[in-house]
């Protein structure tokens, strides 16, 4: 619903968001001002009722505003969490590999390489166009195959493998964890129904009874601007992995530069 959101600077993006709404509200007053005032002149308490009745829709409208806010925020958060789980999980079996005998741990370190580059190079620019990674199927397949190969020959080559193969298991985990935060974002329905309710607000504060044209063109300003912000907030954060505060790749690419063959 709102992708180009995502295709520049949040600088430009929001400002020119923001104008949107800012002009829908200033044609509002402009046309509907006179009109309201002449439609509701026969009405004895209609200056109490229109605050009202914007007070009210504001204060279930703000409420929606702060649920989906807080929602979007923890679920960034929550991606970047599983981003550093996977990244630890690919150091825990960096660790293990070190322990098994050349040409297994030669063999294994390069696969990690592989995969870790394919993350950075493949996987994450599909995410930050919003789609979800389907590859590296082959990749992960190769470094289970090379770890069930190794044949321990002492007790401890059997506790070394043994480690490896958990350490595998939890980077498959983590992988399917930070694969799935890719599409974790609010419903379309949530987000229409918050577009909504900021048009709605702004429609009833048209209907503010003040004298002076200005005064009304400043209040309705202010709520728009307030109102549009945080819809943009939230729509900006609902893709962890788009725009310009999205998730970064630097912790895999750390491992590339202190961890694995280059």
């Amino acid at each position: 619903m709102f992708n180009l959101i995502y295709s520049a600077p949040y600088a430009v993006t929001g400002t020119v968001f923001v104008a949107v709404f800012l002009l829908f509200a200033s044609l509002g007053v402009l046309l509907v001002r006179r009109p309201a005032a002449r439609m509701f002149s026969r009405e004895q308490h209609w200056r109490a009722m229109t605050t009202l009745a914007l007070q009210t829709c504001a204060s279930f409208f703000a409420l929606l505003l702060a649920l989906a806010a807080i929602t979007t925020v923890e679920n960034h958060g929550d991606a970047r969490n599983k981003v550093s789980a996977e990244a630890s999980a690919i150091a825990v079996l960096i660790r293990a590999a070190s322990e098994l005998p050349q040409p297994t741990r030669g063999k294994l370190e390069q696969e990690i390489a592989s995969y870790v580059r394919y993350v950075v190079n493949e996987s994450w620019p599909q995410q930050r166009r919003g789609k979800t990674p389907t590859g590296a199927v082959e990749i992960i397949s190769g470094i289970q195959q090379t770890i069930f190969s190794f044949e321990p020959r002492t007790p401890k080559d059997e506790i070394i493998l043994a480690s490896s193969i958990t350490a595998f298991q939890g980077l498959v985990e983590a992988r399917r964890e930070r694969i799935s935060a890719t599409s974790e974002t609010l419903p379309h329905l949530l987000t229409t129904v918050l577009t909504l309710g900021v048009l709605i607000t702004i429609a009833l504060s048209w209907l503010l009874p003040v004298q002076s044209r200005g005064v009304h063109w400043l209040l309705t300003g202010a709520i728009t601007v307030t109102a549009s912000l945080i819809l943009f907030t939230i729509v900006a954060l609902s893709y962890p992995f788009r725009g310009g505060v999205a998730i970064s790749p630097s912790p895999y690419l750390v491992l590339l530069e202190t961890r694995l063959p280059h």
